[in-house]
């Protein structure tokens, strides 16, 4: 008991509490009454739970500050198209290399390569009349300095065979593949360091290797997604902008077949010949020699640079309004009588009115200089001669006069900006949505079965910007070919109050006010050039209004100054502009990472 003991105070200095009190329980198997080991059950139970508690303010304490790091670093608004993660980050994530057999990657020796690079570069002048075999291997074998050897069975296959042939300034590599076509079993190949001419059932009984190659993101055909309407349609359909549209399978994938295709047309006759290659889910499965995985290995490297080529479209509605409107002028009206009848049916309150004692002579007058059209220019400008000032004069003696001069001068500057962005794949086609909505009394569906019940019936207003693009990137990277289908909507509610129609239902008892939005709708529908990091015009609109009228008295109006508080005058100049720019850039990650960290890991 008391070694029991000893050995739980040790263990509750290292805070091992659950085998002190596995410990202790062993203790009071022996002793149920033990005093010391009550106690220190009691106590060890007491120090696991404290320790439980602090770990877990800690923990709380801990996450609580990475959660407000993780939440503040996200509302970071990042410009750049592609952000690496930190450089000793992204060296471990680039160690991660796919697997290659061991067999390919094993370096080619210096011999062999000399061997290549001369049977490809090396232009050859021959010319042969009937010359033996033997003796034609031999002149090539002086004439390049290289080693040809032939095995036994392309000797016996060739002896007594001559050559008749004649070229110039062609590479060593077809010049040998002409002279082995004295029998069509003959086969070269660069091997043991030298060019190692044989039969093609001795070049038969080479290796086949098997190897799984991923081609997942070279033959990955990016689905298109088609951007929906944005606009207010007629009668009862809905408004645009909303809504799934149907997706259509084309991209810029390379097919699987063109891909074998094109595995065939780099390998040798013989090397298309033995073994298989056969596609299977995002994988090719290859079994062949050597040679021809090295050549596989080789164009399939080339191709996945040229594949995952992202370009980043952005289309700019940049609009533009520079208003002006002034207005002013006098009205002689408001003395509460009329004069009755000026015209028929209609009543003109007096602006002056003069009557004598005797009342035998009165005179009645009023000066109103209202324009043929109200005022101002609504949708799209949205400058109107509302507001402004009002000065009311009335004198009264023998005579009465009253004058209402009014006047109003407005200027209205505004520039708006929508610039949707898109990144996508090269030749797929997507699109980007950003919208407001908006819900609106669009009509009133009535009841008449039975008690008549008024059933609003609700609208969604959208407005935004759209941009649907399909990017095609030139061959030699420097220009993107754009199909483009931007579309811009605003809501002119902001502007102007949106206007109504008012519904009289049930013989007038009730008005239900129906509502009329507008929108201004830019839709554009194009294809450009756009060099990598330019800009392109892709269209845009002009306003221009400009208008100066006059109302007032024939003859005053022109006496200068009396002719001032005896007229009205409108002056009213609207200009507006609206361009839609667009810019693409290019992003090949291949070229980011060796910016960025001063090489490529593929």
């Amino acid at each position: 008991i008391a070694n029991g003991i000893e050995a739980v105070r040790r263990l509750i200095k290292r805070q091992k509490f659950d085998e002190a009190i596995i410990t202790l329980d062993r203790v009071l198997e022996m002793d149920p009454q033990e005093p010391e080991a009550l106690s220190l059950k009691m106590y060890a139970k007491e120090q696991k739970w404290r320790v439980q508690y602090m770990n877990n303010v800690l923990d709380l304490s801990e996450y609580w500050i990475s959660c407000v790091q993780d939440a503040e670093a996200a509302a970071t608004p990042w410009q750049k198209i592609l952000l690496y993660p930190p450089k000793q980050e992204w060296e471990l994530i680039s160690q991660r290399v796919p697997h290659v057999m061991e067999a390919v990657k094993r370096e080619i020796s210096p011999i062999e390569r000399m061997i290549t690079s001369r049977l490809e570069t090396t232009p050859v002048n021959v010319e042969f009349d009937e010359t033996p075999f033997e003796d034609v291997i031999n002149s090539l074998r002086d004439m390049t300095g290289l080693n040809i050897v032939l095995s036994k069975e392309a000797r016996s296959v060739t002896e007594g065979k001559t050559v008749t042939l004649k070229v110039q300034g062609v590479p060593l590599k077809n010049v040998l593949g002409l002279i082995l076509r004295v029998d069509e079993s003959l086969r070269w190949q660069v091997k043991y360091g030298v060019i190692y001419i044989s039969t093609e059932s001795e070049a038969g009984e080479e290796e086949l290797l098997l190897e799984f190659y991923s081609i997942s993101e070279i033959t990955m055909v990016p689905p298109d997604f088609q951007a929906p309407e944005i606009a207010l349609k007629t009668g009862a359909e809905e408004m645009g902008g909303g809504g799934d549209v149907e997706e259509e399978e084309r991209g810029g994938g390379f097919d699987v077949d063109a891909l074998i295709e094109l595995i065939n047309k780099v390998l040798d006759e013989h090397e298309q010949e033995v073994g298989e290659i056969e596609p299977g889910a995002g994988i090719l499965v290859v079994r062949k020699p050597l040679s021809a995985h090295r050549k596989i290995q080789k164009l399939l490297k080339a191709l996945r640079r040229t594949v995952g080529i992202m370009v980043t479209v952005e289309c700019r509605f940049i609009e533009i309004r520079d208003n002006f409107l002034d207005e002013i002028g006098v009205r002689w009206t408001g003395l509460g009588r009329t004069i009755n009848d000026i015209v028929p049916g209609t009543n003109v309150e007096l602006g002056y009115h003069y009557i004598t004692a005797g009342n035998d002579t009165e005179v009645r007058g009023a000066l109103l200089n209202p324009f043929s059209v109200p005022t101002g220019i609504g949708f799209p400008f949205g400058i109107m001669s509302s507001g402004g000032l009002a000065v009311q004069m009335s004198y009264t003696d023998v005579f009465q006069i009253q004058a209402i001069l009014e006047a109003v001068e407005k200027r209205y500057e505004a520039l708006e900006l929508y610039a949707p962005r898109l990144t996508v794949f090269n030749t797929q086609r997507s699109y980007v949505m950003a919208m407001y909505q908006e819900a609106y009394l669009k009509d009133i569906d009535v009841n008449t079965t039975g008690l008549p019940v008024l059933g609003p019936v609700i609208g969604i207003l959208n407005y935004g910007a759209i941009l649907d693009v399909r990017p095609i990137v030139s061959y030699d990277k420097k220009y993107v070919l754009l199909e483009l289908r931007p579309s811009s909507a605003r809501d002119f509610t902001g502007i102007m109050d949106r206007p109504g129609r008012d519904i009289i239902l049930q013989g007038g008892l009730t008005t239900v006010t129906i509502e009329l939005p507008s929108l201004v709708l830019t839709r554009l529908r194009t294809t450009v050039f756009c060099p990598d990091g330019g800009y392109v015009l892709i269209g845009g609109m002009k306003n221009f209004i400009e208008q100066d009228w006059q109302t007032g008295i024939p003859i005053i109006n022109d006496i200068p100054i009396v002719r001032n508080v005896l007229r009205r005058r409108y002056q009213v100049k609207v200009r507006r502009r609206e361009v839609a720019l667009v810019r693409c850039d290019i992003t090949i990650l291949r070229e980011q990472e060796k910016r960025l960290f001063g090489k490529a890991s593929w």
